[in-house]
Parts: structure tokens; C-alpha cells; sequence
């Protein structure tokens, strides 16, 4: 009776280590397929994104205003680079010329 009782609390523990390791596989696969549905979404997002892009392109016109946009931008970050060299060399050279004095 007592290797009955032994043998049914041994197939007890196993079927529960069994349960447990199943458990464990299970939330990795979920987690794993939870990843992927994340990047899943993602891929499709950006599928929408280029097939929108990709449909209509954009306007010429809007295009070289843009550029314009950007070129001006660069010449006046130029000129203000220039200037504020120009002023730093100036205010060197009058700071030289007040500890020369």
C-alpha cells in the first residue's frame, strides 16, 4: 500500500514539474510571439507610411520652395558664423590693445 501511495505521489511531483516546465515554456512563447506582433505592427505602420509616400509624390513647386527654404537658411547661418567671428576678433584686439596700454 505504501509503494502504491509512493508511486502515486512520485507521478504526483512529476506531472506537477511537468506542468510547471510547461508554464515557464509557455509564458516564453507568448512573450516571444507578443515580440513579434510588436514588430509585426510596427512593419505595417511603416508599410502604410510608404505606401502613402510612395502614391503621391510630392508636389515640384513645394520641393524647390523647400530648397530655397534650406539654401537661405544656410546663407544666414554663414553670415551669422562670420559675423560673430568678426566680433570675436574684435573683441580680442581690443582687449590686447586695453592690456597694452
Amino acid at each position: 500500500f505504501q509503494k502504491a501511495s509512493a508511486r502515486r505521489q512520485d507521478f504526483c511531483d512529476a506531472v506537477t514539474d511537468c506542468c510547471t516546465s510547461a508554464t515557464a515554456l509557455l509564458r516564453q512563447m507568448i512573450g516571444a510571439a507578443q515580440a513579434d506582433l510588436g514588430t509585426l505592427a510596427e512593419h505595417l505602420r511603416l508599410a502604410e507610411k510608404h505606401e502613402k509616400l510612395l502614391s503621391d509624390p510630392p508636389d515640384q513647386r513645394e520641393l524647390l520652395r523647400l530648397e530655397d527654404e534650406c539654401i537661405n537658411a544656410r546663407d544666414l547661418h554663414a553670415d551669422n558664423l562670420e559675423k560673430e567671428r568678426r566680433l570675436e576678433r574684435e573683441y580680442r584686439t581690443e582687449q590686447r590693445r586695453g592690456n597694452d596700454a
